[in-house]
């Protein structure tokens, strides 16, 4: 019994002794074929698994350079270890190229020639990408994949140099240049003192926002000069496609850089995807002629008032025009909007914007529009709106009765979808050519048919009994190779606080649950698991694989370089592909066919505007803001949707007035009984009691102006002049800096002893971490957020249960997601076949963990986003879900 335990003692000391065999790095290096090695010699004890930990190189990468260690190593054998890693010298080379590529591994004594065959490109782009390739290819030799975007640039035709760039960012350039969408919200536009030079503001920039999981900041510093009374191009935006500098695109419009940082918030520098604003002064081919130096730009106002005022009578418009050379001279009138006035001359919105540089949305009374004369030979115009719009909100923006243009497009439905067309009967003021009557109709000319929204297009099921088998990959971060190099025992005794093999396998196992539900449904259906995380290198040997190139649909991967490769793999294959966690909205702008889980930002407006409407219409409603310009464009797109909410004016009772001048004297210790009641400050305006003491049963109208909050200048001060001791407070704090939101509820809870103030978050409160709910609570703060979980709801408890049931543990949001996507795209393909993704938009589908309502990106119409935001609020120590009729009408 004593030899036994010695013995397993000795053997148990042995191979913790080969566990931790120190290895020291050779101080030998040579170069070899232009790249340097490290010289190593093996010693007793030691294999190529720890000699790859030692080096920080995979075991491939030695089997790679030394092809003879794969029969085994032997003491004294030199192995050439690469002094740069294959993940290092891949991740460079991705991050420096010019064009778009992935990567291909290729197999023992593998050709270009088979490899275009497999990715059906021209075998002379492969080589333009690979120079100095030689063939026949060695066993594990990364291969670039260009992409067709890429062709031209392997051609010697930079995409900076061209009008037009990949595919994707030409629909982007043809969503900027067409007519003003009506949901696209004017540029915020600060008061400045004009008298004094723009200050350089230090701009600290952090990228964890655009990055997917994990996230870590990575802050920069930089002197940046923001005019906010700088004009810009209105409704057209670049956008920064690889490789592209803030130099390059300066040079391409024939500006500075400063004047480009002078027209964007917070630009640092050029990342792909952004959309850039430009200068009025910037020279676009086909746009406009830019605004010379003598030409007076007209001013923009900070935000605008929804406006359903009629036109002004024929006779009044005709006094006050002026006929010059084929023009009109139209002088805005009050609440007058580009629409109505292009509609009451005939002329399109490009019409105006061709022959008024520097134009905006935004009009001032008084200012003074050029209208070409122009002949028409139809009673109305056309107008096709780049994004959904709903029609009741077309008709108040072209000032006409919702029943009049109804009438006049009796097929329309409620909303009118991108590529309809809407018929909007023309003013007085338009030249309307009669067609002869003796002009016959051509018999070969067929009218154009109306397009049709997604509901009516031909989205039908499969038969019931569907017996094609779907091929669905996860690609989903696993680290299994550190289960295998796990050394058990120091894991065991050491508490494990976060293990990576462990923070994506409740996804895992919730999909398997999805995949067996709909295989009991009678779905054939081959579910494909890979473990891809952040490395690329494990991402080109997935892609390497030859039945990736048949899926039907790919889930992940989850880190955003991992997806890039994959959703330019997928692209090339015409496969959707699913991004589950990411916020970032460029993913859909970038790469075709992606279908974004995570809601944009740019749907907050809408959604928030409704919510207003809804239980704050009344409120008096303040906007902070960290800075004047992080965020400045999407803070305005909020106060915008939020202003054509509310009312301009609030009636407050006079009785409530005159009871609250009462409590303000009688905070004077001077102040008797029966003596005249002292005028006051409420909400920022001079209120007389005396005055109103003669009207007692009537109401006082009071302006219901937002109020917009630069907290780094401002602090609080506008909320405790301007808010208002009789009706609720309705505070929008527009961060996700925690340091700085906590910051301002402090302030804001200290603020709740006078006044009755409630809070809002956007846009991504969801993502802060351990927030002081106890003071968010005093507040009931809600926020938007991309999921929500109802533990007492019975199909939410009912999964739970089957999860603990199979796994013994509880699901967790990411158990639950899990669950969502794989049931719900597997189900959408099974139902509607592989080309669902033209169906998404009619399917709305209320999951465990959210719901479901997909719609096209504007940049991108081949990409899918979720529109879909839940609105949770913190209120009685508990975090609700407001009901869904909320947002009935913003959907």
């Amino acid at each position: 019994m004593k030899k036994s335990i010695f013995l397993l003692f000795m053997i148990w000391t042995v191979v913790l002794q080969a566990q931790t065999v120190h290895i020291p790095i050779s101080k030998v290096i040579k170069e070899r074929d232009g790249k340097q090695y490290y010289l190593h010699t093996v010693e007793r004890g030691q294999t190529v698994y720890s000699i790859a930990k030692a080096y920080h190189v995979g075991i491939k990468e030695i089997y790679f350079e030394n092809p003879n260690a794969k029969q085994g190593i032997i003491v004294g054998q030199t192995l050439w270890i690469p002094t740069v890693n294959k993940e290092t010298e891949i991740t460079k080379e991705v991050k420096q190229s010019d064009f778009d590529f992935f990567y291909h591994i290729a197999a023992s004594h593998e050709t270009l020639k088979h490899i275009s065959s497999i990715y059906i490109i021209p075998e002379r782009y492969i080589r333009l990408a690979n120079p100095g390739i030689q063939e026949p290819l060695r066993e594990g030799e990364y291969v670039k994949v260009p992409v067709e975007s890429a062709f031209p640039i392997l051609d010697g035709h930079p995409v900076q140099s061209e009008e037009k760039a990949n595919p994707v960012e030409e629909n982007a350039r043809k969503f900027s240049a067409a007519e003003p969408n009506a949901d696209v919200i004017p540029k915020y536009k600060p008061t400045v003192d004009k008298t004094k030079e723009p200050t350089p503001v230090t701009v600290s920039t952090t990228n964890a926002l655009h990055k997917n999981i994990p996230e870590q900041a990575n802050s920069k510093t930089e002197q940046v000069s923001f005019n906010p009374e700088m004009k810009v191009i209105p409704d057209f935006r670049h956008v920064v496609v690889r490789s592209e500098t803030l130099e390059k695109i300066a040079k391409k419009y024939h500006i500075t850089v400063h004047d480009l940082k002078a027209v964007n918030p917070g630009l640092i520098m050029a990342e792909q995807g952004q959309r850039l604003r430009l200068p009025i002064t910037a020279k676009v081919p086909g746009y406009h002629n830019p605004a010379s130096a003598n030409d007076k730009v007209p001013s923009q106002q900070t935000v605008s008032k929804r406006t359903e005022t009629p036109v002004a009578t024929a006779s009044q418009q005709k006094k006050k025009q002026q006929s010059v050379s084929g023009f009109y001279f139209h002088k805005v009138k009050k609440k007058e909007t580009l629409y109505s006035i292009s509609r009451k001359y005939g002329v399109t919105l490009n019409d105006l914007y061709q022959n008024n540089p520097g134009l905006s949305t935004q009009l001032r009374i008084g200012q003074t529009l050029k209208v070409p004369k122009k002949k028409i030979k139809t009673d109305y115009l056309v107008y096709s709106p780049p994004s959904t719009i709903r029609l009741r909100k077309l008709a108040r923006l072209y000032l006409i009765s919702y029943s009049a243009l109804k009438q006049d497009n009796p097929l329309l439905s409620r909303k009118v979808y991108a590529g309809q067309t809407v018929k909007i009967p023309v003013g007085n003021m338009a030249w309307i050519i009669p067609e002869e009557a003796n002009e016959k109709p051509n018999a070969n000319t067929m009218p154009k048919p109306e397009v049709t929204p997604f509901s009516m297009k031909k989205c039908r099921k499969h038969a019931r009994f569907n017996q094609r088998t779907y091929n669905v990959a996860l690609m989903i971060p696993l680290y299994l190779e550190e289960m295998d190099s796990l050394d058990k025992m120091k894991f065991m005794s050491v508490q494990q606080n976060i293990f990576r093999p462990f923070r994506f396998v409740k996804f895992l196992e919730g999909a398997l649950m999805a995949v067996d539900s709909l295989q009991q449904m009678g779905m054939h259906i081959h579910f494909y698991i890979y473990d891809v995380d952040d490395r690329l290198t494990k991402t080109a040997e997935v892609l390497s694989k030859p039945e990736l190139r048949k899926m039907d649909l790919i889930i992940g991967p989850f880190f955003s370089t991992a997806f890039k490769q994959v959703a330019l793999f997928a692209n090339q294959f015409n496969i959707p592909i699913v991004n589950p966690l990411t916020y970032r909205e460029a993913v859909t702008v970038n790469y075709n066919k992606v279908i974004k889980i995570k809601p944009g930002i740019s749907f907050q407006p809408d959604l928030i505007a409704n919510i207003v409407s809804h239980n704050y219409k009344k409120d008096k409603v303040f906007v902070i803001a960290q800075t004047s310009y992080k965020d400045a464009d999407r803070i305005i797109g909020v106060q915008n949707s939020v202003i054509s909410t509310i009312p301009e004016t609030i009636a407050i009772p006079n009785a409530q007035l005159i009871g609250l001048g009462n409590s303000v004297a009688k905070r004077d210790e001077n102040f008797m009984e029966g003596s005249p009641l002292v005028p006051y400050s409420f909400e920022g305006k001079t209120i007389d009691p005396e005055l109103l003491k003669s009207f007692p049963n009537d109401s006082s109208m009071v302006s219901n102006n937002l109020i917009h909050i630069n907290y780094l200048t401002d602090s609080l001060h506008p909320i405790e002049k301007n808010a208002s001791v009789l009706r609720n407070n309705l505070v929008i704090i527009y961060s996700s800096n925690k340091a700085f939101i906590m910051d301002v509820i402090n302030r804001l809870t200290l603020l709740s002893d006078t006044f009755n103030i409630q809070v809002m978050g956007l846009p991504l409160w969801e993502r802060i971490d351990n927030p002081d709910y106890r003071q968010l609570n005093h507040l009931q703060t809600l926020y938007p957020a991309s999921e929500f979980f109802n533990y007492k709801d019975d199909t939410t408890l009912l999964f739970v249960n089957r999860f603990k049931e199979k796994y013994f543990s509880d699901p967790e949001s990411y158990g639950i997601q899990g669950f969502d996507i794989t049931w719900f795209f597997a189900r959408t393909l099974f139902d509607y076949g592989k080309n669902f993704t033209t169906c998404l938009p009619e399917i709305a589908y209320k999951g465990i963990s959210t719901t479901y309502r997909f719609k096209q990106c504007q940049q991108n119409q081949k990409s899918f986003e979720n529109s879909y935001w839940n609105i949770l609020q913190i209120k009685n120590n508990k975090l609700i879900k407001l009901p869904d009729f909320l947002r009935s009408q913003g959907d």
